[in-house]
């Protein structure tokens, strides 16, 4: 039995799959405020308060499991001596404090493979899966046995509704059935069996969101270019509120 639940207000979720609790957030963005330094604003370094917020949430949650859905760090080339030293103190203080971690490798994420930080499990962004829940950052094709799960979780897109001076984070839930393993099947020529997809959002505060277009998620993930129309989502806000569908709340196109 695989259930999944939306943390109150947390981007984060809590998914128990094969007997063990996991806690799930993506898009960290480590070291995001290099960037944004650069274009004047002076932001201190984000990764004492992202490694103080995440220790939070697995001391109130107490996960067995914590998975990371992509972009554990902002700088998509390379890995500088300073994040690459934040990258590794934030995931060494997770690691007490849960059985396994893992990190699912986002399109920031190509230097992470030269971290050697012994207990973390790191997956390319096609992703894994614990007892028919599959989880993948969303920038590129789960692998195709992935798709015979009943739910697949994904990263990426950092959804957001705007609100009177600036955006808030939302959630993103789609219903999938026989019309997705249709077009699966001709599109790829697998099985498809996922019920739900369900799309993060992103971890980092500071982070550019991502307004619901479905131009944009047709442009970042091949899941919504091919396979899934972004409109027929459902969306909540991260304490629990349903707003509508994706059609309802969008920004014009």
């Amino acid at each position: 039995m695989v259930t999944v639940k939306f943390l109150l207000d947390a981007p984060a979720s809590m998914v128990v799959a094969g007997g063990k609790r996991i806690l799930t957030v993506s898009d960290l963005h480590i070291g995001l405020e290099y960037e944004l330094q650069k274009l004047g604003f002076k932001v201190p370094s984000q990764s004492d308060e992202i490694a103080r917020s995440l220790l939070s949430l697995l001391e109130s949650a107490k996960p067995d499991v914590l998975i990371v859905l992509g972009d554990v760090k902002h700088e998509i080339k390379g890995l500088r001596r300073e994040i690459r030293a934040e990258v590794e103190k934030v995931i060494k203080s997770l690691l007490d404090k849960v059985e396994r971690m893992v990190i699912v490798m986002g399109n920031h994420d190509g230097s992470l493979k030269r971290l050697k930080i012994e207990g973390v499990e790191i997956y390319e962004a096609s992703g894994f899966s614990i007892d028919g829940i599959s989880f993948v950052h969303g920038n590129a094709w789960p692998k195709p046995e992935l798709l015979t799960g009943d739910v697949l979780m994904m990263g990426h897109l950092h959804p957001s509704v705007p609100v009177p001076h600036g955006e808030k984070r939302v959630w993103i839930v789609y219903y999938l059935g026989k019309r997705a393993r249709e077009r699966a099947k001709k599109l790829l020529g697998v099985e498809f069996n996922i019920k739900k997809l369900i799309v993060h959002p992103a971890y980092n505060s500071y982070l550019g969101h991502s307004s619901l277009r479905k131009s944009s998620f047709q442009r970042s993930s091949p899941i919504f270019r091919r396979l899934v129309n972004p409109r027929k989502g459902y969306v909540y806000s991260l304490d629990g509120t349903f707003l509508g569908r994706f059609s309802l709340v969008s920004s014009s196109e």
